[in-house]
């Protein structure tokens, strides 16, 4: 424990040892990649019990930052803050034009927070709302987890599937002049097509056609729309596109085919979802934005685009476009780094943001919370790291709930 910090360490009789998941589940499942590989196992032999008091804290406190992404989103839109939260140029009109439509609604996004256990206070660390991963671990994985330890499902809270399904019946009720015809994509990595598996299965569920393509096997017609080939000449429109791919990604590596989707979009022959107005949602410039309109919001930590000149806590460095944890710096209030990371981000601009303090247990591991949000809070999980940045090596936790 550092000096003077104070022991916020989670009770031990929380996280809980119980019966993993064995590997033939995972391989009935497709998903023998969340068996891990050599002596390392993604998902944690454990399982940490949440009170239904701090269940419903977190969800109150996911709903109620959810109206202030919106609130910031038509604050950062009517004033013309493009820059603020280093939002590409070529994106822009589509952003507007799909905040302007009911038709394009955002469809998935996971809130990470700092808290919430043990009389921590819940604060907002960042919002994943375009890309978000842990879907499948969230909605599958710990539902499985629960059931081979004989605990009831109705112990946990985890309806992003079923919050999914209305999604889908939702959205067909809104475009009354579209097929049911949905698209996934991702780039190919395994991890993001097993997350792309749980919306493929939702739409299903609601009626939709659905297929699946890796991005380089779709058609893009800035004429006629999204296309794949289903057998030689024979070729599928689809009316709606889910795309694991970050809009940060395409606007900035693949500007043709940002151009395109602009067309297609604003020309009413698709509907991309999550829409381009999540990347606002997604920029962590946003959390600055969040406490100039919210100044020492109780949900909220600090953040500035300047380094603290006499900090008195601990706080983080950020790139406003990072993920799974690379280019990541939290420093003392003396300046002296306590944990760092380096990445592939490196060239954005970066964002200083107090520290939100973590669970941890006996053994020094911390626990970070992730909630689902699909039109309302809908699941909760966590992510473990020995170490206070959560990056890509850390294990999945699944929850159940206790009185």
């Amino acid at each position: 424990m550092e000096e003077n910090q104070p022991d916020l360490s989670v009770d031990s009789r929380r996280v809980r040892q119980v019966n993993e998941l064995p590997y033939q589940i995972l391989k009935e499942l497709g998903w023998e990649w969340f068996a891990g590989e050599d002596d390392w196992r993604y998902l944690a032999p454990e399982m940490m019990a949440v009170t239904r008091q701090e269940i419903n804290g977190y969800r109150k406190a996911c709903d109620e930052l959810y109206q202030m992404y919106l609130d910031a989103a038509e604050y950062v839109i009517n004033n013309n803050l493009w820059n603020e939260l280093n939002i590409p140029p070529n994106i822009i009109e589509q952003i507007k034009y799909t905040w302007s439509q009911d038709s394009h609604q955002h469809l998935i996004g996971r809130f990470d927070v700092a808290g919430g256990l043990d009389g921590l206070p819940i604060k907002l660390i960042e919002f994943n709302a375009d890309t978000p991963t842990t879907l499948a671990e969230t909605s599958y994985i710990q539902s499985e987890m629960l059931k081979i330890n004989d605990i009831d499902e109705n112990e946990q809270f985890n309806n992003v599937y079923v919050e999914l399904v209305d999604y889908f019946k939702k959205l067909k009720i809104l475009n009354p002049d579209k097929e049911p015809t949905l698209l996934v994509s991702t780039m190919g990595f395994d991890e993001d097509i097993i997350n792309a598996d749980v919306v493929y299965d939702a739409a299903e569920e609601a009626g939709f056609d659905v297929e699946y393509r890796d991005l380089e096997d779709v058609n893009f017609s800035p004429d006629e729309g999204i296309f794949v080939e289903l057998k030689e000449e024979r070729f599928m429109k689809f009316d709606f596109w889910f795309k694991l791919i970050p809009w940060e990604f395409i606007a900035l590596e693949e500007p043709e085919l940002m151009d395109i989707l602009n067309e297609i979009v604003m020309d009413d022959l698709a509907i991309i979802l999550n829409p381009a107005f999540s990347l606002l949602f997604q920029s962590k410039g946003m959390l600055k934005i969040l406490w100039d309109m919210n100044p020492g919001h109780p949900l909220l930590l600090e953040t500035s685009y300047k380094k603290p000149e006499n900090p008195t806590n601990r706080y983080v460095e950020k790139v406003v476009y990072g993920r799974e944890g690379e280019n990541i710096c939290i420093y003392d209030a003396d300046g002296k780094v306590l944990d760092e990371r380096e990445g592939d981000y490196f060239e954005f601009p970066v964002i200083y943001q107090d520290f939100g303090e973590l669970p941890r247990d006996d053994s020094g591991n911390y626990y970070q919370p992730g909630i689902f949000y699909v039109d309302d809070a809908c699941a909760l999980s966590f992510r473990r790291r020995n170490s206070l940045i959560i990056d890509e090596d850390s294990k999945f936790v699944a929850h159940f709930s206790i009185d």
